[in-house]
């Protein structure tokens, strides 16, 4: 029943004719009432994996509370990649313990000795916290990324040291701008190691080879006769990607002149003996 109070505290509820109150009821079924005044804790974050990452890809960081949240606005984690401050948005998470964040690799992010998350959840204007309107407790423990590295960087350009006949058994170099009989060719230079160089003849590509460690590379299946005829001039260049997809620029060209016709055997106009 409902206590009117006690003492000079003792009250009364009364109609307009003063008639008093019956003041007692059915007790409601409480067992399902809770009381809710802590807010929720991050228990743990994971972030990307140790390796390098290019353009497009995702760095992902997944934030675990100690209950489900509801989350309002955009909350993001801020990230330093090298000198620049960028955030890692929230992708997912509503009603649920778990939170995703995520930010996608754009063209000139580069760190080479790791990238560093800052230990809170920044707001940016919208809200966390738990059903009961309990504003979430948004710091965690330090992230170790120091093997998180970045990459868009291109691979520079190639560079042709020289082209080699080698139908004679033998490799002889062909100087740029110079020619040859023979047209089976071997193209020789240097790259970033571990990057495909693919070799352009008059700006078509042609083929492929991998750099190693070495950063020297060799396109020893390269033959002429089977797709360009003989008695032209052909401009060699070369092109790097990475192992990342960055592709670099184009090299300096070099040229060659092939010509695997001999010469015509020449002519003996017959001597003419004259009588004195």
């Amino acid at each position: 029943s409902l206590s009117l109070g006690t003492g000079t505290s003792l009250g009364t509820i009364r109609d307009s004719a003063g008639i008093d109150a019956v003041l007692s009821y059915t007790q409601p079924n409480t067992t399902l009432l809770r009381i809710d005044s802590r807010a929720p804790q991050i228990t743990g974050v994971t972030g990307p994996v140790n390796g390098t990452y290019g353009v497009g890809e995702a760095l992902v960081f997944q934030v675990t509370f100690d209950e489900s949240v509801v989350v309002s606005g955009t909350p993001r984690i801020p990230l330093v990649i090298g000198t620049r401050t960028v955030y890692a948005d929230i992708i997912a998470g509503q009603e649920t313990p778990t939170l995703i964040f995520q930010y996608v690799i754009q063209s000139g992010d580069n760190d080479t000795d790791g990238i560093i998350a800052s230990s809170q959840v920044a707001l940016n204007g919208g809200a966390v916290g738990d059903i009961a309107g309990n504003p979430a407790l948004l710091t965690f423990a330090p992230l170790n990324l120091s093997g998180v590295r970045i990459d868009t960087a291109p691979p520079a350009a190639p560079v042709i040291l020289g082209v080699f006949a080698d139908n004679s058994g033998a490799d002889l170099l062909v100087p740029d701008g110079g020619s040859t009989p023979d047209n089976a060719l071997k193209l020789s230079g240097t790259a970033e190691p571990a990057s495909v160089v693919t070799v352009f003849v008059n700006d078509v590509a042609y083929g492929t080879v991998t750099t190693p460690a070495t950063g020297l590379w060799e396109f020893t299946t390269f033959t002429l006769a089977s797709v360009l005829p003989t008695g032209n001039q052909y401009v060699f260049t070369a092109q790097a990607t990475d192992a990342l997809e960055n592709i670099g620029p184009v090299s300096a060209s070099y040229t060659v002149f092939v010509d695997t016709t001999p010469p015509s055997a020449p002519s003996v106009n017959p001597l003419i003996t004259l009588n004195p």
